[in-house]
């Protein structure tokens, strides 16, 4: 299991990936649809592994820690289904500004 350093070394990365692309493409920097949103936020978090692959994964690891796993992509989908748009696409806009901050 990856140390917290090495967690927020992944993300850093995938938010590198997003945000050059907002940077290098304007018109994705534009709103983006909910689904668009659910997709980016789901790649940032699971990274190349599915939601549901990874909540196996980690039900094969521990059924205790599995069952918890996933509870949590439950509620991630149900936060996203409750979110307005303009609230996620706020949010990403948000990861972007800490990321560039925190170069």
């Amino acid at each position: 299991m990856p140390t917290p350093q090495e967690n927020k070394k992944l993300w850093d990365g995938h938010l590198a990936c997003l945000f050059s692309l907002i940077t290098n493409y304007p018109f994705l920097a534009m709103s983006i649809s909910k689904t668009e949103a659910k997709q980016l936020l789901e790649r940032m978090i699971f990274e190349e592994t599915s939601p549901q692959d990874w909540v196996q994964d980690v039900w094969g690891l521990s059924p205790l820690l599995g069952d918890s796993a996933a509870k949590l992509f439950e509620a991630f989908e149900m936060l996203i289904e409750c979110c307005p748009e303009e609230k996620l696409d706020n949010l990403l806009q948000s990861l972007y500004r800490e990321f560039l901050d925190s170069e």
